[in-house]
């Protein structure tokens, strides 16, 4: 099955299988991101409160996660998680930023670092992602 996933630097396709666990869906989004470290949480809404966890154990089946649906990365403790170009040589193949183990998430860390460097949407956004995207018209009898 394809999922997207939708990070600070666009959105990707990333492709598993739903018998995956959760643990490989995080490789293949390190992997497909090219991101710096495993410092990182996926969520199911863009609230970010229904966190996929990390587990070598938990299927993507049992997350609910069906072909085609959106996640949303965000960085976990303030985490640098892409790369950010330099105009010095040397300073290219340094890592940038500090290193972050990558350790279980809990939601209470992800809402205390979203709540710190919370983002504002425009209203017109908010407007827009609570509509469910049909145009309401009239039959049209050429067709």
């Amino acid at each position: 099955m394809t999922l997207r996933v939708q990070s600070a630097e666009g959105t990707a396709r990333i492709e598993v299988l739903d018998s995956d666990v959760t643990a490989r869906l995080y490789e293949r989004v390190h992997e497909a991101l090219n991101l710096s470290t495993f410092g990182f949480c996926l969520h199911k809404d863009r609230a970010r409160k229904e966190e996929i966890i990390s587990s070598k154990s938990r299927q993507l089946r049992a997350c609910g996660l069906q072909h085609g649906d959106m996640l949303y990365l965000s960085p976990v403790n303030g985490a640098v998680l892409f790369d950010q170009p330099s105009t010095s040589t040397e300073e290219n193949n340094k890592p940038i930023g500090e290193p972050v183990e990558a350790g279980p998430s809990t939601a209470s860390l992800s809402t205390a670092a979203t709540t710190s460097t919370a983002l504002v949407e425009d209203e017109v956004d908010l407007q827009l992602y609570r509509l469910s995207g049909n145009i309401q018209r009239q039959r049209d009898d050429k067709l």
